[in-house]
């Protein structure tokens, strides 16, 4: 693996293990964003009952670099709209990451 895609599957485990999520409340995810700036794409679905717009709204006010796109869907994102969010992701991934 080179470039991008080493560091994405590197930092994978991290990102998806449930024992670290458990571990880690939102207060703590926004204080490292606040600190350290990642860049960062999050993908919402406008109409989630669950995860509110608002809240993806409180990524950028953290990080400059913090991107929001918000997709006509719910809270089944990757289900309904799956293509774009990847295309989204890839997209991202060739702005921000060097290869």
């Amino acid at each position: 693996m080179v470039g991008r895609h080493r560091i994405v599957h590197a930092a994978a485990p991290a990102l998806i293990s449930p024992a670290s999520a458990a571990e880690v409340s939102i207060h703590e995810f926004h204080q490292y964003f606040r600190a350290h700036r990642p860049p960062l794409l999050a993908v919402w679905g406008r109409n989630d009952p669950f995860f509110l717009p608002a809240g993806a709204e409180a990524f950028p006010r953290d990080n400059p670099n913090a991107r929001v796109q918000l997709l006509d869907t719910g809270h089944f994102a990757l289900e309904t709209h799956g293509y774009e969010i990847a295309e989204a992701i890839r997209r991202f991934l060739d702005e921000t990451v060097a290869a």
